[in-house]
């Protein structure tokens, strides 16, 4: 019996073996629902490869060769269509796609040499703030740039698999440029609701409302993609035909896509020019570093996000929220980390250049856990250089509408911990240029020089203090400059 589509394409997958797969959440979830939107597009005159062959349900593997390949038979002719996926949310030019074209090729030449029957195309689908790519243009300058690199070390381990081969050449190059193309694609948010409207047009009901059918069938589609099975139109019909249920791990991952966010913003914003520095740009070395820490971040947070009592405990941590209980259900609590995505963003932002300037001035950070205490009304911070006791940190001052307010209603709560020892007494939050101490709020000035009030008649001056940490030197736009980064953790830091 002849070989299938799939045979080829599974024979194609393990050969390219141990290649990585996902940078962030947000990609891992733009290349799911954009696979899925292509899914429900499917054979029509919407088909983003432009197949319409009436009665073919094609079959969707994500993760097999690329991104997800998609084949099918009419007539007795194969097709097989390879897509590669990639989300960017800043301007990403030809430098940003060569690894993936050069992909595509290898993948091209191996089923040219094995399987040169099929009938294949090959797609780039973009989302980012760039015109549309040309393929020979990119398909060059990833071959300039390889070709022109000495140290075989630097250059792409695809590119020397292609040259094993041996099969490359002009005549090869330019059939496969006929046959790929770049497609710009929707943003992640316009992909979601665009599945969603189609999802409700098919399935609604009064029982299945827009966001209980996106879930339920992307968090099949996940498993589905981790198992190796594959998935087509007919397949999601049917399914919705029986019980869709939402894997409660699927509202898991949503909250780490909001994490995974935060850290984009972080390098987005770092890798950005400053308008009011033109001149100014992060070394790239600087920007690799920060890479690295983004990657010890998020495992951090996948740890002990993955705890119920935790994921609570954070939300109390960062925010004046109240709503927040232990026995919610999961798309309760990713709605509640929705809400405080500002700060979310705020602690990510802090505790990466407070990592960052740790590591440079005294040694990598290995285990995140050991500087962080989990209690069950905040996260303790205990940074190895702290000389009072522990700290908390919150959101930046500029995200709450009244910091005053604010911060009477977060000492309230913190304050009336039973075990001292988990009490914060410094806080890393901001420069609070409108608030006074007072009685009620002592709040001692180690570093923002607020003015402080005499303490009313007829009152004594509390016993115990908190401090609140100005932070300006945490500043995204100065990445690599951490000189005043230390004095954060010593007593009576004043700010510059």
């Amino acid at each position: 019996m002849s070989p299938t589509p799939a045979d080829h394409l599974n024979v194609l997958n393990g050969s390219i073996a141990n290649r990585n797969a996902y940078s962030s959440i947000d990609g891992y979830f733009y290349q799911f629902e954009l696979t899925l939107l292509h899914i429900l597009m499917d054979q029509s005159s919407e088909d983003p490869f432009q197949d319409q062959f009436p009665g073919v349900n094609s079959q969707y593997k994500i993760e097999l060769v690329e991104d997800y390949a998609k084949y099918f038979i009419d007539s007795g002719n194969e097709y097989v269509r390879l897509a590669q996926i990639k989300h960017h949310n800043k301007y990403a030019g030809n430098s940003e796609y060569l690894e993936a074209i050069l992909w595509l090729y290898y993948s091209f030449l191996r089923l040219e040499n094995n399987a040169g029957h099929l009938n294949k195309k090959f797609n780039i689908f973009h989302y980012d703030r760039s015109p549309k790519k040309d393929t020979a243009s990119v398909l060059k300058d990833a071959f300039e740039k390889n070709e022109n690199e000495t140290e075989a070390n630097k250059q792409h381990p695809v590119y020397h698999r292609i040259l094993e081969l041996g099969t490359d050449s002009l005549q090869m190059r330019n059939k496969f440029i006929s046959q790929t193309q770049f497609v710009k694609t929707q943003s992640l948010p316009e992909v979601t609701a665009e599945i969603k409207r189609r999802l409700y047009t098919s399935h609604g009901s009064a029982q299945y409302n827009p966001d209980f059918l996106y879930a339920a069938i992307l968090s099949n589609m996940i498993n589905a993609g981790r198992a190796g099975n594959s998935i087509g139109l007919q397949e999601i019909n049917n399914y919705f035909t029986t019980n869709p249920i939402i894997d409660p791990k699927f509202y898991f991952l949503k909250i780490m896509q909001l994490i995974d966010r935060a850290l984009d913003e972080y390098l987005e914003q770092m890798s950005e020019p400053n308008p009011l520095l033109p001149n100014s740009v992060v070394d790239s070395n600087v920007v690799n570093d920060y890479e690295s820490i983004a990657e010890k971040i998020h495992n951090f947070f996948e740890k002990h996000l993955d705890e119920p009592e935790k994921r609570t405990s954070f939300i109390s941590s960062i925010s004046d929220s109240r709503n927040l209980q232990h026995n919610n259900t999961l798309i309760a609590e990713y709605e509640e980390f929705s809400k405080n995505f500002v700060h979310i963003r705020a602690f990510i932002f802090k505790l990466a250049k407070i990592i960052y300037a740790y590591e440079k001035n005294t040694c990598l950070v290995n285990n995140l856990d050991d500087w962080f205490e989990f209690t069950t009304n905040c996260w303790l911070f205990k940074h190895p250089h702290e000389e009072r006791k522990q700290g908390v940190i919150l959101a930046d001052p500029q995200q709450s509408l009244d910091a005053i307010k604010t911060i009477g209603m977060l000492r309230t709560r913190l304050s009336s911990i039973e075990n001292e020892d988990h009490i914060p007494n410094v806080w890393y939050w901001g420069n609070i240029a409108q608030l006074r101490a007072s009685h009620m709020i002592p709040y001692r000035l180690d570093i923002t020089k607020v003015p402080v009030e005499k303490w009313a008649l007829n009152t004594c001056e509390p016993d115990s203090y908190f401090t609140v940490q100005c932070l300006n030197c945490l500043n995204v736009g100065e990445a690599g400059t951490i000189d005043h980064v230390p004095n954060i953790f010593k007593v009576n830091c004043k700010m510059g």
